[in-house]
């Protein structure tokens, strides 16, 4: 099980890197979602200001996705905000239950019984201190286990990541500052106590920015980190 799941995860990679619509990638990432056995997938957008969220892609049929519109969970900011500050993948049943009014409790039974689903799982996506989005997934009998929620939350971040390429975000703005500067250093073949002691940080921070930076290039070393964001002129040789 845990080397299908790897397999299949390393497969998404490549679709949702290779994307080149928001489309295609929303797609890949619902594709990927579907063989870890959640055939429903929400795309949600995290809005600015107080915690509330937008459809960015959804499976749903629009009837049903009216009937959550209905029940007002786009305006429940203490859900949004519960979500969001959240900092890994939870089991839709673990949501504190005076988080959701009556309505909203209904909305859920309808929809597990017109789709005759079991589990849901919920997955926010942020970038530094910055909430994205988040991925809303459902489920006849899904898997997921530890490791499943590990690789649907990474390529979460991978999704978002890639489409704010593709609408238009230049890359060398793909990284933040600080994270440009951590990746720079490591290049040049410092530890990450050197590049702590350099920037003013901790060693465990620098390795922190290192490790976002890893993600948001869609790599899984240090090296290979360098090279992507050297290509992508993310960061200067």
């Amino acid at each position: 099980m845990m080397s299908n799941c790897w397999v299949t995860t390393i497969g998404a990679i490549d679709d949702i890197e290779g994307a080149r619509s928001t489309q295609a990638v929303w797609a890949a990432l619902s594709a990927v979602a579907a063989s870890f056995g959640f055939e429903h997938a929400f795309v949600l957008r995290a809005g600015e200001g107080e915690p509330r969220f937008s459809t960015l892609h959804g499976t749903v049929e629009t009837n049903l996705a009216e009937v959550f519109v209905q029940a007002g969970f786009a305006g429940n900011a203490g859900l949004a905000k519960f979500i969001l500050d959240s900092r890994g993948p939870i089991i839709a049943d673990e949501l504190p239950a005076d988080l959701l009014s009556d309505a909203q409790r209904l909305a859920l039974d309808v929809a597990r019984e017109k789709l005759g689903v079991a589990a849901g799982l919920i997955v926010p996506v942020q970038d530094e201190e910055t909430n994205l989005g988040v991925l809303v997934l459902a489920g006849r009998e899904p898997v997921a286990t530890p490791i499943a929620r590990s690789a649907l939350h990474f390529l979460a971040q991978l999704a978002f990541t890639r489409v704010t390429v593709l609408e238009g975000k230049r890359e060398a703005d793909l990284l933040s500052p600080r994270e440009g500067e951590c990746l720079r250093l490591s290049a040049h073949g410092n530890t990450d106590g050197e590049i702590g002691r350099k920037l003013g940080i901790s060693a465990r921070t620098a390795r922190f920015h290192i490790e976002n930076a890893k993600k948001k290039l869609g790599v899984a070393t240090r090296v290979q980190a360098v090279a992507e964001a050297l290509r992508r002129k993310a960061i200067a040789a």
